[in-house]
């Protein structure tokens, strides 16, 4: 029977190397079809959903919504002969809005391809002029007017330099709970300004407003403004530009890894697995260590992202598995047999304990032996040469 030459440790070593490269080439394929950028999209809402971008936005942001109460509350009204909410007068919006604005903001954001909101330019272009987003306007209103260029991968504020992504883009950190900022029916508002006007007790009182920034927008079903975020399905557009002003006033950035970066991770974490398969003594053992690495990944990863680095998780992830599942493959095809063909074949003539110690260092399976200071003990069976005598050599060799 011809046995193939087990890998000795350096042998094991680059095998594992070489898997582990291997491995981490064919993720890069998977990376540069952008196969992988959807689910790294959704790595990245389970990381804001689970709280690590921190738990609130700030205190002094409020939304009055125009929900569907305000428009039921305000058709009922309506229906009942008062005058709408007691105007005194009736003046176009648009004019009005022009006319007692400190600021303009374009209020235009888009998804990304899977339909989720999770990045917004800060900056539009129209002719020769750049008009803010609506985010930026009112925190550049809250520092006085800071003057704000765009320079590279960053808009560089008098204060801040805020990180974008290649496409100019600011990535939004969404804060866990989805409804962080106190809400105040439109409707409620008009009748509390309406009760002081007339000396009665507000439904609100005036200091839930004081000192803050109020963001006024819809959220009725029926009026379209309800998006899809990282923390929610049904997120308000206006509290994703509120979620731009508390990224802005808390320096509250993530900033997703460098490719150059996340490819030499990516090879670590698939060489080192490679290696680690090749020299695992036992199924336990790898089992064991193979979860260690994906727990102590993913820690990493939720830590990176607590530190405001965006951690390509579904690529690490991948580079793991795949290196796990192409290494042991390799492992069981080649030393796994070899290891099952010398344990049948020695089985006859050894004990499991020499073969267990031949199975764990196949080094001494070689001709030749080695010197060794030994003691010897010879023994003999009483009567086994007449026995023997008397038997054919297979019943002796099964004796």
């Amino acid at each position: 029977m011809r046995f193939t030459t087990f890998f000795g440790a350096r042998g094991k070593v680059a095998a594992g190397a070489a898997l582990g490269l291997l491995t981490w080439l064919i993720v890069l394929v998977f990376y540069f079809t952008q196969t992988l950028e959807p689910f790294e999209l959704k790595a990245y809402d389970r990381l804001c959903q689970m709280g690590l971008a921190g738990d609130r936005a700030p205190a002094d942001i409020v939304l009055v919504t125009v929900d569907q109460g305000s428009l039921d509350a305000a058709q009922k009204a309506d229906r009942s002969g008062r005058p709408p909410v007691l105007y005194s007068s009736m003046v176009p919006p648009i004019r009005i809005l022009a006319e007692g604005a400190q600021g303009f903001g374009n209020v235009k954001i888009s998804p990304d391809p899977d339909g989720t909101y999770r990045r917004v330019p800060l900056a539009f272009r129209y002719g020769d002029l750049w008009i803010p987003a609506l985010g930026l306007a009112v925190f550049r209103h809250i520092q006085k007017g800071e003057g704000a260029i765009l320079e590279g991968k960053a808009l560089k504020l008098d204060s801040i330099d805020v990180p974008l992504d290649a496409d100019g883009n600011f990535l939004v950190t969404f804060y866990a709970a989805g409804d962080e900022y106190p809400r105040y029916s439109a409707f409620n508002v008009i009748q509390s300004f309406v009760a002081r006007q007339e000396g009665g007790t507000p439904l609100y009182p005036p200091e839930a407003f004081k000192d803050k920034i109020i963001f006024v927008g819809f959220t009725a079903p029926g009026l379209f403004d309800l998006k899809s975020t990282p923390v929610s399905s049904i997120y308000p557009g206006m509290a994703i530009h509120a979620t731009v002003v508390a990224n802005l006033l808390q320096k509250d950035f993530r900033v997703r890894i460098s490719r150059p970066v996340v490819f030499a991770f990516a090879a670590a974490v698939a060489i080192l697995t490679g290696i680690t398969v090749m020299l695992a003594s036992g199924y336990m053992q790898l089992l064991l260590t193979v979860l260690l690495y994906t727990g102590a990944l993913i820690a990493f990863i939720a830590v990176a992202f607590r530190q405001a680095v965006w951690v390509d998780a579904v690529m690490m992830l991948m580079s793991l598995g795949f290196a796990f599942a192409i290494s042991t493959a390799f492992s069981y095809a080649t030393e796994g047999r070899q290891k099952r063909q010398i344990k049948q074949a020695f089985s006859h003539y050894m004990s499991d304990f020499l073969i267990q110690d031949l199975l764990k260092n196949p080094e001494k399976l070689r001709l030749g032996g080695e010197r060794q200071v030994l003691t010897v003990f010879f023994s003999d069976l009483a009567g086994f040469t007449s026995l023997s005598e008397k038997l054919n050599p297979e019943e002796v060799v099964t004796l």
